[in-house]
């Protein structure tokens, strides 16, 4: 399987994804992925200055894209070893500096790192989460406690979240923007 990223210095490149016959793949649908940069040129208007996490990070799509489209710094985070060596062979292949991105082998350890203020990063972060709906039992836990933790942070940092639509009601205060059967909540705006 491939995919297209959709704009920036990387546009029109083609992406192999990794895929795992056994398990069940979902990627982010086009229209849904251009909304979410949409969103957040709306709120960062350059993004050369700020920076973005793709805290599950499966196929990279989300990740590649926000480093095609100019985020100065993309920190990916995925669990699966083969994952995240086809992740590196991807931004070596599209000749990606080293000092614009990071491989996490663990969006814990990550996001440890960031709530300990030992990751110093540019501007604001930017932390997209979607973890693979099927694995994960309470989804709106996990969505609810990563709100609370990334709400007490400085600099700022912007969640957003991907989710099925019924997490959006965990979320009342929350702007929400629905795309079928999924959609991008973000918890808190502190831009």
């Amino acid at each position: 399987m491939k995919l297209r990223v959709q704009r920036g210095s990387y546009s029109q490149k083609t992406i192999a994804i990794h895929r795992k016959a056994h398990e069940p793949f979902r990627l982010t649908p086009p229209r849904m992925k251009k909304a979410l940069f949409e969103i957040l040129e709306n709120k960062l208007i350059d993004f050369a200055g700020h920076s973005f996490a793709d805290i599950y990070s499966g196929s990279a799509q989300i990740g590649l894209e926000a480093l095609s489209r100019g985020f100065g710094k993309v920190y990916f985070c995925e669990i699966d070893f083969e994952r995240r060596k086809h992740i590196r062979n991807l931004l070596r292949e599209i000749g990606c500096p080293k000092h614009r991105y990071d491989v996490f082998s663990d969006n814990r350890r990550f996001l440890q790192k960031l709530l300990l203020q030992k990751l110093v990063y540019p501007g604001t972060l930017v932390v997209f989460a979607d973890p693979p709906y099927p694995k994960e039992r309470n989804l709106s836990a996990i969505y609810e406690l990563l709100a609370q933790e990334l709400g007490r942070l400085t600099p700022p940092v912007l969640a957003v979240f991907q989710a099925p639509k019924e997490v959006a009601k965990k979320f009342p205060q929350a702007r929400v923007y629905f795309f079928g059967s999924n959609c991008l909540i973000l918890p808190q705006e502190k831009l």
